[in-house]
Formats: C-alpha cells, sequence, structure tokens
C-alpha cells in the first residue's frame, strides 16, 4: 500500500530530482574549478585587446565566456535546487520586465470602472462627437 501512496511517489521523486541537481551541481563546481586562469598576484588581469597573439586572444576569450558560462549555469542550478526543496511560493521565478509591463498607465484612456462614473457619463453625452462615432 505504501508503495502505490501517490503522496510518497511524488516525494521520492523529489529527492530524486535535488539529487540529480547536487550531482549535476558538484560536476559543474570541478569543470569550474578546472577551468578557471590562474591570476598572477601583483599583476593585473590583461583585457583581451592588450594580447597581440591572435590565437592566444581567442584561447582566452574563450575560457573567459565558458567561465562566465559555467558561473551562470551553476546559479540557475543552485536556485532550481532550492526551488525544488523549499517549494514554487519560497523562491518565485521572478517577472519579465516586457514593454507593456513596463507602460506607465494612462490616465486619459478610460478603464472598465470609469463606464459607471456619473461624470464621464455626464461629459459623453454632451460630446459633440459623439453624433459622428455613433454612426448617427
Amino acid at each position: 500500500a505504501k508503495a502505490n501512496d501517490p503522496e510518497a511517489v511524488e516525494e521520492r521523486r523529489k529527492q530524486k530530482r535535488i539529487e540529480k541537481l547536487e550531482k549535476r551541481i558538484k560536476a559543474l563546481q570541478k569543470k569550474k574549478a578546472k577551468m578557471t586562469i590562474t591570476k598572477r598576484s601583483g599583476k593585473y588581469e590583461r583585457t583581451t585587446a592588450e594580447i597581440k597573439n591572435k590565437h592566444k586572444r581567442q584561447e582566452v576569450v574563450i575560457k573567459r565566456r565558458m567561465e562566465k558560462n559555467a558561473v551562470n549555469k551553476l546559479k540557475t542550478l543552485e536556485t532550481k535546487k532550492m526551488r525544488e526543496e523549499l517549494g514554487e511560493e519560497k523562491v518565485p521565478k521572478g517577472t519579465t520586465q516586457t514593454i507593456e509591463s513596463m507602460r506607465v498607465p494612462d490616465e486619459t484612456l478610460m478603464n472598465e470602472e470609469d463606464h459607471e462614473d456619473e461624470d464621464i457619463i455626464g461629459e459623453q453625452s454632451i460630446d459633440e462627437f459623439m453624433k459622428y462615432f455613433n454612426r448617427e
């Protein structure tokens, strides 16, 4: 009876997903540790523009890009793990900023609530262009 209990099955699946995420995080951390460019103490890190040799410059750019991608991937995996452990409510995904969501509401436009407002209804009855828009 316990094996077929839907709550127990879901809990086991959740634990499996968490273990899988932990494995991926550990593997990425190992990979990232190998990839990091060793910085010489006392010396500044050179920009890619300062490297004259084309092939060396390309290698450095690719290594830095791979490092950056590894860091970003690590962050996403850690947030996924947190979301899996704590739940969606505790670790929200955030809202995307679209043009429409960032738009400042225009106060000259009528809302659904404005249709019942007595002042606006009175203004509409006086409006000289109302006949044109109602096709009268």
